[in-house]
């Protein structure tokens, strides 16, 4: 459970702004007089975290040692040659630019960049009790000598801010996180997590929650800012959500449009195969890496085959019909993706049911993603699914989603043409609202064709 904090001193804070007296919070102190805390030899991290209350109207809670030495250095290096003037938003503007009321600078992190910003990310949404598709991309910052951020709110689109100091800063180099209207500063401290509420229950703002980071006198200040929109994000795959606040990773147009294309292959097979729905042929959506749809990929004899081959227990003989059929439906998987069919990893079925996301979470793009689903990828619907019922595959990176027809496959790859790896065609079920579903996912990996 959460204790009180204690106040660790009065001090003036000297910005160039104006001055406050506020009491100091030291992270360092906090648990001064207890045993020091148990850590973990595998993840550098206390076996069990406290929380202080260290205001408790609005709740301002400090973490002492969130994140290992290990993992604020791995952020740093990653930041090194990353950094961009800090900008401010003006008015009702969503777009940043520079301001004399922020002087640091700033690198964004893609969300699930690798293992370890996964893991802080997750563990970031825990600590303030909010699902990940409400996490904007990590902010990390760097205050120089002289360099400050003025007092700001961090807006009403956040219910929650949480601060982590990246490192320690000598004992007179200052370089506080100022709250004016609470009376209270905290000390940079490697690790160290500060999470705070920005909006009231009604939605409106909390303006006790200005605060300001203070320019250090000497060394340079590393944090990271980790907000929680009041929206889940399109940049996590939540097709309803709001747009990035930071650097987009989606394309331009897809993010500003706030709603998806979607793409049925019934209309597609029609209006490209001139007027014969049943004429196989393959519709490119994105190049590189590639995104395609091939309506009617399979047979009616081929689907059912499929479906036949999903309902058969371990145990059951493959009758030969249905053994020639999937291994005719595997070479043709292996030529839409334009692979060789030796390189298979993996090919299988799965039944989707209302009430569960496919698989149990979303594949936008996470650290295992690449691992996971090859160089080539090919999913087929094994039944129609009405309209208004879901289903879809979502594209979010791409503002596309596929609406569920039976035959057609949709192919996509994890490279670009050059080779290199790509999440830009990062997939995510959507979820089934009525009924069932069957599909097929086929999955290559190594050399091309």
């Amino acid at each position: 459970m959460p204790q009180s904090g204690t106040a660790l001193g009065t001090e003036e804070p000297t910005d160039g702004q104006t001055s406050v007296t506020v009491r100091t919070i030291d992270a360092n102190t906090l648990s001064s007089g207890g045993p020091p805390p148990e850590i973990d030899e595998q993840t550098g991290r206390p076996k069990q975290l406290q929380a202080y209350v260290v205001n408790s109207d609005p709740e301002v809670l400090v973490v002492p040692q969130f994140l290992s030495d290990a993992e604020v250095k791995h952020m740093v290096e990653l930041a090194e040659n990353l950094w961009t003037p800090s900008g401010v938003q003006v008015g009702g503007s969503k777009e940043k630019s520079q301001h004399k009321s922020r002087t640091s600078y700033s690198c964004i992190f893609q969300p699930a960049h690798d293992d370890i910003i996964n893991s802080v990310e997750q563990r970031v949404a825990n600590l303030a009790g909010l699902s990940t598709d409400y996490l904007e991309q990590l902010a990390l910052v760097r205050y120089k000598p002289g360099e400050f951020f003025n007092y700001h709110h961090d807006g009403v689109q956040r219910t929650k801010t949480i601060f982590i100091y990246l490192n320690d800063l000598p004992e007179d180099a200052e370089g506080h996180t100022v709250f004016p209207n609470l009376g209270v500063q905290f000390t940079p401290r490697i690790g160290c997590a500060v999470m705070w509420p920005n909006i009231h229950e009604d939605g409106s703002e909390d303006s006790r929650l200005l605060h300001a980071g203070l320019a250090p006198l000497k060394g340079v200040k590393y944090g990271v800012n980790c907000f929680f929109n009041v929206k889940p994000l399109k940049v996590r795959g939540v097709i309803d959500g709001d747009s990035p606040v930071e650097v987009p990773l989606l394309n331009k147009e897809a993010q500003e449009r706030k709603e998806w294309a979607t793409v049925d292959p019934l209309e597609v097979a029609s209006s490209g195969s001139g007027g014969d729905p049943d004429k196989t042929q393959s519709f490119v959506f994105n190049v590189d890496p590639k995104l395609a749809i091939v309506p009617n990929c399979l047979s009616p004899d081929e689907v059912a085959a499929m479906l036949r081959h999903h309902a058969r227990t371990s145990s059951a003989t493959m009758p030969e019909e249905d053994a020639r059929l999937l291994g005719t439906i595997q070479a043709k998987l292996a030529s839409v993706a334009g692979v060789a069919p030796t390189t298979q990893k993996g090919f299988q079925t799965a039944k989707y049911r209302p009430g569960v996301i496919p698989d149990g979470l979303s594949h936008t793009g996470d650290a295992e993603y690449c691992k996971r689903f090859g160089d080539m990828n090919v999913f087929v619907y094994l039944e129609d699914v009405e309209e208004t019922h879901g289903a879809e595959l979502r594209f979010p990176r791409l503002g596309l989603q596929v609406r569920p027809r039976v035959g057609c496959a949709v192919v996509w790859s994890t490279l670009t043409s050059s080779g290199e790896r790509c999440l830009s065609t990062a997939h995510q079920p959507n979820e089934l609202h009525r009924g069932s579903l069957h599909i097929a996912l086929c999955t290559f990996g190594g050399e091309r064709a």
